[in-house]
């Protein structure tokens, strides 16, 4: 993937197709974090070979580039788990940021799901209200999603009712939960949603004992 992705957003600039070019590099980015090519230092800095400084700063002026960073950056924050810095950036943008900028598309869902698992996290780490509310907020989404039959969104809402669960001390729902959620996505192909869910749900066993 990693060598395809370098062929792609090359080909792009060549083409000129300079919007799929600027969204194609956080993307890429988020990959090299997450193989320990780039920023092992500090893995969730979104700044690397492939997207250098003024990436971030083009952002500024270019809203569809600015919801990618935010998003491939939040999903590397989540995945190194670093929530309490992606549930503030949460809560400062709003539940809306992304999903108003992507209307319709996947990045979206999985920027809310994401966000919506950091923002549980945090809550659980700090005991914060604030993060509480807006996890609320984007499991609900998630929720209207899965509602309307989106099949892509039923593991997101089992892995989030899990965090839910798990909040409010319930351990039995939220195993039961955790485990569903783990099933699924590795029924699904969704290897890393499986492996996400499993780290979780150890975390939940390290912190109740």
């Amino acid at each position: 993937l990693e060598s395809e992705m370098a062929v792609f957003v090359g080909q792009m600039k060549e083409l000129d197709k300079m919007l799929l070019y600027k969204l194609s590099r956080p993307f890429w980015q988020a990959f090299l974090n997450l193989l320990g090519k780039n920023n092992m230092n500090d893995a969730t800095c979104l700044v690397g070979d492939a997207l250098p400084p003024e990436g971030h700063s083009e952002a500024a002026n270019e809203p569809f580039l600015w919801a990618a960073i935010i998003t491939f950056g939040g999903i590397v924050k989540t995945f190194f788990g670093d929530h309490v810095t992606q549930a503030d950036e949460m809560v400062s943008h709003g539940p809306n940021c992304t999903t108003k900028i992507f209307v319709s598309s996947p990045s979206g869902v999985i920027d809310v799901f994401m966000k919506g698992m950091s923002c549980f996290a945090a809550a659980r780490e700090t005991g914060q209200k604030k993060y509480m509310k807006v996890a609320k907020q984007l499991r609900a989404k998630i929720k209207k999603w899965s509602t309307a039959k989106n099949p892509n969104v039923k593991r997101y809402e089992l892995l989030l009712d899990a965090e839910m669960m798990a909040l409010k001390g319930k351990q039995k729902k939220a195993i039961k939960l955790y485990e569903e959620a783990i099933i699924l996505s590795a029924r699904s192909g969704c290897q890393q949603d499986a492996a996400f869910a499993s780290e979780r749900l150890r975390g939940f066993f390290f912190n109740v004992g």
